[in-house]
């Protein structure tokens, strides 16, 4: 580079056009980038070998000319400004103009000196067109990457709209509790993110109630999908039969069958519990296919109880029997029935955990359907405090009256 001709020329001491120029002259030809020393006019007076291959033209061709005249025409005068400052900036950047008429983008670095005793600019080029290039090449793959981003977004953006559209949707097919004879009943749900993978359905029939709560393994828009094929399957098996011929059992066996057809939701159980209010009988019918929370009984003269009421997730692993079972369900009485998703958030290292929800109900048991499950909730939320929910809560609760 140019500092290291002045060291040269400085180390050499004397005229550098005596008997010890040729270091110098050495550095000059044989430097792989292009050396020129220039008169303070800008006049060149020597170059290395590699200007002469780039210009393609002899030395004495050169010796003598303007490096100005290297440059295009726009850029002349702009450069002989440039060295005739007191104070030039060491680096720059001009195109030169190479033999074939291309123009170059070079990197100057200059440099105040003296050569056989005049004052005297050394400058050094450097042919950029590689790096020019590499930092084209990267403009256009950063642009690139900013249109590909821009579009991700807008696709993301749209895909959230979509699945707030969807969001709502679920939210309005989940259904109003029905008023039913000799029965109140609320639900409770919040998906752990916008769509859940649970859902509830309430279903009068005459002097009897139908109540299913499903659980579908993952709490996304497949759960969700899930989730609503099993309200259609419930729905199809009533249609063809009368309130009197409905039963918990059969339906679950129903449910089972038409899941099993499904050959693209292997990959999924479902835990569903169901259960059939009799108002002639005062009695509610269970079934629990794999919810790991059994239902919990509230009676005033007996406090809360929980229902030996378990079984196999549909579609699950194994062959076990399920057992409905049947229990009294009169005036005062208050049956919970909720997904796993409260019992098993933990926080700080402790799990909500079944027990502190029966004793919720055990506190509220007197009071309506709605206030025991506002009271579980806010309970719940309380526990959680700032820290993220992992599945969808999902609660439903019966009193007889």
């Amino acid at each position: 580079m140019i500092e290291t001709i002045i060291i040269c020329q400085r180390s050499l001491g004397g005229d550098p056009l005596g008997d010890k120029i040729d270091p110098i002259r050495d550095l000059l030809n044989y430097h792989p980038d292009m050396l020129f020393v220039l008169d303070r006019s800008g006049r060149i007076v020597e170059a290395g070998a590699s200007a002469f291959v780039f210009l393609g033209l002899m030395p004495n061709d050169i010796r003598g000319t303007s490096f100005a005249n290297l440059l295009p025409p726009d850029r002349r005068e702009e450069f002989l400004r440039f060295i005739s400052r007191p104070r030039m900036l060491r680096m720059n950047r001009y195109p030169m103009v190479r033999h074939d008429g291309v123009e170059v983008t070079m990197e100057l670095h200059v440099s105040k000196g003296s050569w056989a005793g005049e004052e005297a600019i050394y400058l050094t080029a450097i042919d950029l067109s590689e790096r020019v290039r590499s930092e084209a090449q990267v403009e256009f793959y950063m642009e690139e990457m900013e249109r590909i981003t821009m579009k991700l977004r807008q696709t993301q953006q749209a895909l959230d709209d979509q699945l707030q559209k969807a969001a709502k949707l679920h939210r309005k097919l989940m259904p109003a509790i029905p008023k039913m004879e000799g029965i109140v009943g609320a639900g409770c749900f919040d998906p752990a993110s916008r769509i859940g993978g649970d859902f509830y359905g309430v279903v009068p029939l005459g002097d009897r109630a139908l109540a299913y709560l499903v659980d579908v393994s993952g709490h996304g828009l497949d759960g969700a999908l899930i989730s609503l094929f099993v309200r259609d399957w419930v729905a199809e098996y009533l249609s063809g039969r009368t309130p009197s011929q409905v039963d918990p059992l059969n339906l679950l066996e129903h449910i089972s069958s038409r899941f099993l057809g499904e050959e693209l939701l292997y990959d999924y159980f479902i835990c569903l519990q169901i259960a059939l209010f009799d108002r002639g009988k005062g009695t509610f019918c269970l079934v629990n296919a794999g919810n790991p929370v059994r239902p919990m009984l509230f009676t005033p003269e007996g406090g809360v109880a929980l229902l030996d009421c378990v079984g196999t997730p549909v579609a699950g692993l194994g062959e076990e029997d399920i057992t409905p079972v049947e229990v009294p369900f009169r005036s005062g009485s208050r049956l919970l029935l909720l997904t796993d998703g409260v019992v098993d958030q933990d926080s700080s290292g402790e799990r909500f955990g079944v027990f502190r929800v029966k004793d919720l109900l055990e506190a509220h048991g007197a009071e309506s359907p709605e206030e025991i499950l506002r009271a579980i909730y806010s309970a719940f939320q309380t526990f959680l405090g700032d820290k993220p929910r992992r599945d969808d809560v999902t609660m439903l609760c019966f009193g007889a009256e």
